[in-house]
């Protein structure tokens, strides 16, 4: 058997990528090998990849080779396989390029067999205990994977395949099994509102976050809805269920009905704005979506009603991404825009995105928000309310003493244009 000295796991890409990569970390473990937080003390690195767009495949071909230079041995995993010939993954120092659930064969890839999958993602039992990838206080928890859109911009079922549900009862055994110090659990899927459809012959979202509620006393959030699955019992649900934040991550990628049709998103402008005056009259909602900016079929007039939109529905935390032509995607048969007008319109875009975010950020001042402590930086302390997820959102500057994975009252005294500077009022005490 192949012995190494320590392992590391480098993640790339989005938070399903931390999900797998806690299950290849307890599975290295039981093959007797030990983590190591550092890549330089670890002789076989994992890279996870992320191959979601060309950027993501050329930050993952960039890590796989920063360690080749370092004299690592590496292992490849994640989403570039399953878009690459695994052949083409060739050096001396890779020794194994391996889907996420040929981890659970680790010790037979480790004496020499042939460890091969036709699965191309775990949706089993995954409990994570002990915190690699995050902070102790929050947790992603995957809840499905895969996906049955066919967006025409997109790798993903290229990658992943047809979507499938991990059973009600084995989330709630993970999320049972969860350290007291978890504060948050954010529910991630390619498509969270389908769930359940496939296993249950219906939408289940609402029913899972109910049973969720009540077994989990801190934030739960929910990230990466899909318009066409959002439906009237999950708002419902995210109103009413206390421990829920009241953000809903759901990316429309763009409101033209030309565009959107162009990608096949299966929805159109009238659906988009029908679905955000639904969130504005359900309550106090922050919404989170992303667009996408110079897809072929998007000229100065559709870029003008995505513009019109924003200024109009203000959307509170705005993701920008410019369109990249994929050649496994229905989309690459048309003609690119030159990269000259992506940009052009990505920069407006970027500037109106931070003018919303500047006037939304202006309005908590003089309020008293509940502020999860995320950590510290040169000896201030930060953290974010219900309202921004990890990573991803606005932050707060928290002025007191305070401890990390602590909620804590913060009354804000001023505002930047994506971080809101507070100090601490009062320790709530418990986890809600």
């Amino acid at each position: 058997m192949k012995t190494f000295k320590g392992f590391y796991v480098d993640v790339l890409g989005c938070p399903k990528n931390i999900s797998d990569s806690e299950f290849i970390v307890r599975e290295m473990e039981k093959a007797g090998l030990e983590f190591k937080k550092d890549p330089e003390e670890a002789e076989l690195i994992v890279v996870n990849t992320c191959a979601f767009i060309i950027p993501a495949v050329a930050a993952s071909v960039d890590t796989i080779n920063k360690y080749i230079e370092m004299g690592k041995k590496i292992i490849v995993t994640g989403c570039l396989p399953m878009r690459v010939d695994r052949n083409l993954i060739r050096h001396r120092n890779i020794i194994g390029v391996l889907r996420i659930p040929e981890f659970s064969r680790f010790s037979d890839f480790l004496e020499g067999k042939i460890v091969k999958s036709r699965e191309r993602f775990i949706i089993g039992f995954n409990p994570s205990e002990v915190s690699h990838f995050t902070p102790p206080h929050y947790r992603y928890i995957k809840i499905a994977d895969g996906c049955n859109h066919r967006c025409a911009f997109c790798t993903i079922p290229h990658i992943k395949g047809r979507y499938r549900s991990k059973p009600m009862e084995t989330i709630l055994k993970e999320v049972q099994s969860l350290p007291e110090q978890v504060r948050e659990i954010i529910l991630v899927a390619q498509d969270t509102s389908r769930y359940g459809v496939d296993i249950y012959g219906r939408k289940m979202l609402h029913v899972l976050l109910q049973k969720l509620n009540g077994v989990f006393n801190g934030w739960i959030r929910v990230m990466y809805l899909y318009p066409t699955t959002f439906y009237p019992e999950l708002l419902k649900v995210l109103k009413e269920e206390e421990n829920i934040v009241k953000y809903i991550d759901i990316p429309f990628q763009h409101v033209s009905t030309k565009v959107l049709k162009s990608m096949r998103r299966g929805y159109g402008k009238e659906d988009v704005e029908r679905i955000v005056e639904q969130i504005r009259e359900a309550g106090d909602f922050f919404i989170r979506s992303t667009f996408i900016v110079g897809s072929p079929d998007e000229t100065d007039k559709e870029f003008n009603e995505l513009i019109e939109f924003l200024n109009t529905y203000r959307i509170e935390r705005i993701g920008l991404f410019p369109y990249y032509h994929e050649e496994e995607t229905p989309l690459y048969s048309k003609k690119d825009l030159p990269d000259k007008i992506k940009e052009k319109r990505l920069v407006e875009l970027m500037k109106l995105s931070c003018k919303i975010s500047r006037e939304k950020n202006q309005e908590f001042i003089g309020k008293t928000v509940k502020v999860l402590i995320d950590g510290e930086e040169e000896g201030e302390l930060y953290g974010r309310t219900q309202y921004d997820a990890p990573e991803i959102d606005n932050i707060v500057w928290v002025r007191g003493e305070c401890n990390e994975g602590d909620f804590e009252e913060a009354y804000i005294v001023d505002s930047l244009d994506y971080e809101l500077i507070g100090d601490r009022v009062q320790k709530t005490g418990g986890q809600g």
